[in-house]
């Protein structure tokens, strides 16, 4: 195990620490059924710009319960309410999100739904959001300010607070990146040259919000 992740071996450990009650059951301190157990994700995915935080939750419980072989699982979506604390309406709710969106597929069964996790490479919201990093990324300036900014109580500078707004306002407007996601599921098989042509209209938006927010604010961020 990577010295990244050695407190999770130290967690282990002391699973094997037993205390006895009254009745002389031995009794561990911590539920070892978890512990040694975790899913990585990709960036791309986890810091998806078209995922809410409820969307999140669900995603990433799902994604805890796949198999490694094939990508797929069973569970019931009371245990997936359960363990996002979410009620099993909203679970309910953001799991057809998700399948709307193409994060992952269902098979309704006679007990228990399948999931699996769909090939997310051309998935046009994940294609979005890291044309959007990108751009912000691009333009961001090149002072280490962001990598102040978690270090410090920073006061943003006017260009850093504009790229933020102008991505939030992105993501936040259906009328501006639907036809985005429309022209994306329409071609089915992408291809470089056509990504291209997509980032560079969605480049060509952001920049024209970008110069909407200098006009309105009345400052300058060349």
């Amino acid at each position: 195990m990577s010295k990244k992740y050695q407190w999770l071996q130290e967690i282990t450990d002391l699973v094997s620490f037993k205390i006895c009650d009254d009745n002389g059951t031995y009794l561990s301190p911590f539920v070892s059924e978890h512990y040694g157990r975790f899913f990585q994700t990709p960036h791309g995915i986890r810091r998806c710009l078209f995922l809410n935080a409820t969307e999140q939750a669900v995603l990433w419980e799902i994604l805890a319960w796949m198999n490694n072989e094939g990508g797929y699982c069973r569970v019931s979506q009371k245990a997936i309410a359960f363990y996002t604390r979410l009620s099993d309406r909203t679970v309910r709710t953001v799991i057809k999100s998700l399948v709307e969106k193409g994060f992952i597929g269902k098979k309704s069964t006679n007990s228990t739904d399948v999931y699996r996790i769909n090939e997310l490479k051309h998935n046009p919201y994940v294609l979005l959001s890291e044309f959007s990093h990108t751009w912000k990324s691009n333009l961001t300036p090149r002072n280490g300010i962001e990598n102040l900014e978690n270090e410090f109580e920073y006061a943003l500078p006017s260009q850093l607070e504009a790229l933020r707004w102008v991505v939030n306002q992105f993501i936040a407007t259906p009328s501006r990146y639907e036809s985005f996601i429309n022209r994306i599921k329409d071609v089915g098989s992408v291809q470089d040259s056509f990504l291209n042509r997509i980032r560079c209209d969605v480049y060509d938006l952001l920049n024209l919000l970008y110069r909407e927010y200098a006009e309105k604010k009345n400052v300058s961020l060349s």
